[in-house]
């Protein structure tokens, strides 16, 4: 997996991400890189699955940022959209910019949720860190289909 702008503002660099290895080590620093980057015969590393969660929560982390970024703006999901037609055009296009942000926060939420599952729970706030990743993660169940636009 490569380092990317999102992943980078959380402090993380290549040498964090899973399956780093570096090829200009020494010989005698061989044995600390990993020697694990061999795909097996269906393609897959071992490394990929040490820590699957940490491995997928940064890959979605980082995807969720990007959505957000570039395409969260572009449309907002049917099923927050449920506006009556016969309401004036006014009414509509407040109902639609409240479901907007909406939207926007679910996603805040879902990316919270991975967030912390990159930066682990935060001293004397993990009741309130698993809270949070609880309802990130069942947002993030319930609106799977929505991440597109």
């Amino acid at each position: 997996m490569k380092i990317n702008k999102y992943l980078k503002e959380l402090g993380l660099t290549q040498e964090d991400m899973p399956g780093y290895y570096d090829e200009k080590c020494k010989d005698d620093e061989k044995a600390a890189s990993d020697p694990r980057n061999e795909e097996d015969e269906e393609g897959f590393c071992d490394y990929e699955f040490f820590s699957l969660d940490y491995t997928m929560s940064l890959y979605i982390y980082s995807k969720l940022c990007y959505f957000k970024e570039h395409y969260a703006h572009i449309a907002t999901p049917g099923c927050l959209t449920s506006y009556s037609y016969s309401a004036s055009e006014e009414k509509r296009k407040e109902q639609s910019a409240a479901a907007h942000d909406k939207w926007i926060s679910i996603l805040d939420k879902m990316i919270q949720a991975f967030r912390i599952q990159i930066e682990g729970y935060r001293e004397g706030y993990e009741g309130i860190d698993r809270e949070k990743v609880r309802e990130g993660m069942q947002l993030f169940i319930e609106y799977y289909g929505c991440l597109w636009y």
